[in-house]
């Protein structure tokens, strides 16, 4: 197990059992962060301990990762997993071309960089004694966002993806 409840999935897995896994594990609670991190940006103008330059780019970064993180969703619960159990009822293997791979490896990257840039705006999500309790809970969101997100690339990339790679 790894920490969190995650099964360590090896071929013997069903793909789509890990297909359900993601869907359950990842795309649901991070949708339900992205939701609690947007409304706060929203209803706040301001955040607290931070510049005004921040306090604006703040919403325009997350408001990026939001839409990045759509975009990989859909295609995954809209194309790559459909693939996967349709081809399972039949018995067969969903293959996708590398380079579909390496679009979502990119768009990975492209997360995990916008992540990163969120942390270090956001001092490594440390709160300070003082602060409203709704932009700690933001913070601790975003804590939460980021360790999703890693932990789902981590299960795409490691377990899902190169079973399903089409060989050359």
């Amino acid at each position: 197990m790894l920490s969190g409840g995650d099964t360590l999935f090896t071929s013997q897995v069903a793909l789509n059992a890990l297909c359900d896994h993601i869907q359950e594990a990842y795309h649901a609670p991070i949708a339900r962060s992205c939701e609690v991190i947007e409304t706060y940006f929203h209803t706040h103008t301001e955040l607290p301990g931070f510049p005004e330059s921040v306090s604006e780019l703040l919403p325009l970064l997350f408001s990026r990762l939001q839409d990045e993180c759509k975009h990989l969703m859909l295609k995954e619960s809209g194309i790559v997993f459909p693939c996967i159990r349709q081809k399972a009822l039949l018995g067969e293997t969903c293959t996708v071309p590398p380079a579909v791979f390496e679009a979502i490896k990119e768009t990975h990257q492209t997360l995990i960089n916008l992540l990163q840039k969120l942390r270090q705006l956001l001092h490594n999500y440390v709160t300070q004694p003082g602060w409203p309790a709704e932009w700690v809970g933001c913070m601790q969101e975003f804590f939460a966002l980021e360790t999703s997100f890693h932990r789902w690339i981590y299960i795409a990339q490691s377990q899902l993806y190169p079973r399903i790679i089409k060989p050359l």
